[in-house]
């Protein structure tokens, strides 16, 4: 760490409305990997806590912006600061944690029975112009389990300065500098990353604005006018006492996690089970817009690049029996939807993102309103089964399910196993119709549930 700190530069990155409109939560994953040596037998052999922790700190340099507090300027606007002298180091805890590996897998690896300390760091941040200037940006916490059978790493970061492109880059470096410690016991000098990791939010500046119709209506109307509520909470100071109410909210609303793989069976369950007497559904579509736009820089950069793409489905689409013709029309919907987004879209898109400093949070509240919605994001692109810190690939790669209420979250299974993991954090009488639901419970492999 004296390294770090030694090295470290005072500086400033502002933040884009694309990083403020996710500022109210972390990424947090957990990453379990099994000892499954006859020999190696013990700490120093298995994923040394000193090798992990000066990996780290070395990662660090290459992610400063990660010891950096959340501040606003004289506009609202957020951004990250670092100061050279009054640095906000990022939690890092190794600990022993007494229950074996085997215990863990038999149960699922039931979130219910993780560490209390892992709690309350998996969902609020600091909303809200990012106002508290002490919020941790990244939480990490390495817990080794009994009998030195393995060891889980739950790293959580501000969703706020990376997005899922970000948070796998900093885990990658970390495992690729653990490997190298490893192997250069005494040698102080660690290789030059094979990327850079961009942290300037001008990348944006580059969309340009050709059709000022390429925006949906759902969109357009969420982001046309502010109101006295969105100002006064793009504008509100957060308290910690406040943030750990908001905790408690997400964690009443994150009622049950599921893991399964079949896609078309998880959102057919999903769909039928949000109608009721509404007259519809919104589907909000986490879409990427790295590939969308033309910019050499989109691989390095470690901010946020994905947008939330409405899709309003009518009652009488989705709410009918799920003949492979209904899923098919359901499927072509959203494909066509997701394709409307092209450079056009996105630089409308960002434009009005950033026009106004509580334009985020207009997005965000028009999402609130909305009882009757899902948000799905994939994650099947990031090779998360790929993160060796030189003791092996790691046997289950999860997100935390209390961060993101009303949310499918698609994750790829073990390379070994294949498939796809999905999480469906739920509302209880959204999770108690889909238990019920024949053709989803025959697919499901195993599952995890918190009633």
């Amino acid at each position: 760490m004296d390294v770090f700190v030694s090295t470290v530069k005072s500086q400033r990155f502002p933040l884009d409305g694309f990083d403020e409109i996710v500022s109210g939560i972390y990424i947090p994953c957990y990453c379990w990997f099994e000892n499954n040596s006859l020999t190696e037998k013990s700490w120093t052999a298995f994923m040394s806590p000193e090798i992990l922790r000066l990996s780290f700190y070395r990662t660090l340099q290459d992610f400063p912006i990660l010891a950096g507090r959340f501040k606003t300027d004289k506009h609202s606007r957020g951004y990250v600061e670092i100061e050279s002298s009054n640095l906000n180091m990022p939690v890092y805890t190794d600990t022993d944690w007494d229950i074996d590996f085997k215990q863990m897998r038999d149960a699922g690896f039931a979130t219910k029975l993780l560490p209390e300390s892992f709690e309350g760091v998996c969902g609020i941040v600091a909303a809200s112009k990012l106002a508290i200037v002490s919020a941790k940006l990244g939480i990490f916490h390495i817990r080794r389990l009994k009998n030195f059978s393995g060891v889980v790493i739950f790293a959580s970061i501000a969703h706020a300065i990376v997005d899922a492109y970000g948070y796998f880059a900093f885990m990658s470096r970390w495992a690729e500098l653990s490997k190298w410690t490893q192997q250069n016991v005494g040698n102080t000098t660690p290789p030059v990353p094979t990327r850079a990791f961009v942290f300037d939010r001008s990348i944006h500046a580059n969309y340009k604005i050709n059709n000022t119709d390429a925006l949906d209506n759902l969109t357009l109307e969420s982001m046309a006018n502010g109101s006295i509520s969105t100002r006064f909470l793009a504008w509100l100071p957060i308290d910690k006492p406040y943030v750990t109410l908001l905790v408690a909210r997400a964690k009443e609303k994150a009622s049950a996690d599921w893991w399964s793989r079949p896609v078309p069976s998880a959102v057919r369950a999903a769909f039928g089970a949000k109608l009721g007497e509404h007259t519809g559904f919104l589907t909000t579509v986490a879409v990427n817009i790295r590939p969308r736009i033309e910019h050499t820089g989109t691989d390095n950069y470690t901010g946020n690049m994905s947008l939330g793409k409405y899709i309003w489905f009518p009652q009488d689409m989705v709410q009918v029996e799920p003949t492979d013709k209904a899923l098919s029309a359901l499927a072509l919907k959203t494909h066509q939807a997701v394709s409307d987004v092209d450079k056009e879209y996105i630089g409308q898109f960002g434009h009005l993102l950033n026009k106004e400093p509580d334009s985020y949070m207009r997005l965000t509240l028009c999402n609130a309103k909305h009882r009757r919605k899902l948000v799905i994001s994939t994650q099947v692109r990031f090779a998360h089964y790929k993160v060796d810190f030189g003791a092996g690939t790691p046997l289950l790669v999860r997100f935390t399910p209390y961060a993101f209420p009303d949310v499918v979250l698609v994750m790829p299974g073990n390379p070994e196993i294949g498939g796809y993991e999905i999480t469906l954090n739920l509302a209880p009488e959204i999770a108690a119709h889909v238990i019920q639901d024949a053709g989803w419970m025959k697919m499901v492999d195993k599952y995890d549930c918190i009633i």
